[in-house]
């Protein structure tokens, strides 16, 4: 038998609820704002600079703000946004403390059934993060224009990093990218 959690989170469609999003929000022609998201929510966005370097940023539902980590650059901290309004519009319990392990590691090599836990809700935060920021659609259009992935990232205003990762996803869904 399969645990409810899990289940409920292999039904939400991280891409679906972007794609909405980017309906609701996004202009034509305009990078995503996603500190007006924040802020139709009801949610403050601050930034501090936090004693542990490696956590990107943070959600409290209870207190209705995500802090971000000062020390990033603007496009990590760009990611981590959207990377916490995963967490708050898939209605995660509790408060989230993401530290890049986490973060930025997909694999669910883990033990305990709530580090598991944990690390498929960063999964969806993840894949929801990428997909409000880097939808297919523009990521190819982008991608046939664009000299260097840097370039794209820039554009797109995220991390090198996180684009290779969603031209990976694209690649293993059929996309010549």
């Amino acid at each position: 038998m399969i645990d409810p959690f899990i289940e409920s989170m292999l039904s939400s469609n991280p891409e679906g609820l972007a794609c909405r999003l980017r309906f609701d929000y996004m202009k034509p022609g305009y990078i995503l704002n996603l500190s007006r998201i924040a802020e139709h929510e009801g949610i403050k966005v601050k930034v501090a600079n936090f004693k542990n370097r490696d956590i990107k940023g943070l959600l409290s539902k209870k207190h209705m703000w995500i802090v971000l980590n000062g020390w990033d650059s603007a496009n990590e901290q760009r990611y981590a946004l959207a990377h916490e309004l995963g967490h708050y519009f898939f209605h995660f319990p509790g408060n989230f403390i993401c530290n890049q392990d986490l973060m930025y590691n997909d694999g669910i090599n883990v033990f305990s059934e709530h580090e598991r836990k944990k690390a498929i809700v960063e999964l969806y935060a993840n894949r929801f993060a990428m997909a409000l920021l880097l939808p297919f659609d523009e990521v190819y259009r982008e991608w046939l224009f664009a000299s260097t992935e840097e370039q794209m990232a820039e554009f797109f205003g995220v991390p090198v990093y996180v684009l290779r990762r969603r031209l990976q996803e694209m690649r293993g869904l059929g996309f010549h990218v």
